[in-house]
């Protein structure tokens, strides 16, 4: 029986996900948070599910309850008091559900609350960078990310010699990792040359600190795997592996490029 190719089906998966990605955040609006909000409930299930390998107990309904109440008020264009208002009263009951639970450790309400920051809150963002209205900021994130993944891949294929971090990341190169942020600044520029041209300088230090961090971002996954003793966080985009598996690396793109789009807006007024 002939083997399917690996690559072919990730290049597959990637050819059916990326022009949706490009439609919801064409669109923008509405979309863009329930499109966020869907991506943000599966990647803090993937994340639930991958403590429970390790033998951690997260609380789900909680966590999904707190990721929804973040998502949905600014979609309707709820004041952000009654957002907090929610997340307050759910927080009380994750205590309280704590305080009485036999079976909840202070480790799974701790990662119960982990969850949140670390996925469905970050991610949150991309909610916050469609409010700002500045033009074409929002792709941003993943041009960050995603030329830094590409760029740091080949330059580890082609040159890479010296391990990054082999106990967290085996595969990864110290130039694989230069690469990416070169490769990243250098395309990112272009990019902005096109989409931003009056703010292309902007855009170079933004390139060089949002490369870094979506590495950072890939290795916290990448330890957190090592961790839990799962090979990928999910299965839901073939060749891929999970959400969080796609995403790792915008997780800390995302913020980065809301306060950079909040510093650019400051210093146009």
């Amino acid at each position: 029986m002939k083997q399917v190719n690996p690559m072919g089906i990730r290049a597959l998966s990637s050819f059916v996900a990326l022009p949706l990605l490009f439609i919801v955040l064409y669109l923008g609006g509405m979309i863009v948070y329930f499109a966020a909000m869907i991506i943000a409930l599966i990647g803090l299930y993937e994340f639930y599910q991958s403590m429970e390998a390790r033998g951690h107990h997260p609380a789900y309904i909680p966590g999904m309850a707190l990721t929804v109440m973040l998502y949905l008020p600014p979609a309707f264009q709820i004041p952000v008091r009654f957002v907090g208002l929610g997340a307050f009263l759910m927080l009380g009951y994750i205590l309280i559900n704590y305080l009485y639970s036999r079976g909840q450790t202070l480790i799974d309400l701790a990662l119960t609350l982990f969850g949140f920051i670390y996925f469905p809150l970050a991610f949150f963002h991309v909610c916050l960078i469609d409010q700002l209205g500045i033009p074409n900021l929002v792709w941003y994130i993943f041009i960050l990310a995603w030329i830094t993944d590409t760029c740091a891949y080949f330059g580890g294929y082609f040159w890479g010699k010296r391990k990054l971090w082999e106990e967290i990341s085996p595969k990864k190169t110290v130039e694989g990792s230069i690469a990416g942020v070169v490769g990243c600044t250098a395309i990112t520029a272009g990019i902005a040359a096109w989409l931003n041209p009056e703010q292309v300088l902007w855009f170079v230090p933004l390139a060089i600190v949002g490369s870094i961090l979506s590495q950072i971002g890939d290795l916290i996954a990448s330890k957190i795997k090592r961790y839990t003793g799962v090979k990928d966080f999910g299965a839901i985009m073939p060749g891929h592996g999970g959400v969080l598996d796609r995403f790792d690396s915008v997780i800390m793109t995302t913020p980065l490029v809301y306060y950079f789009g909040v510093l650019l807006t400051a210093a146009a007024g």
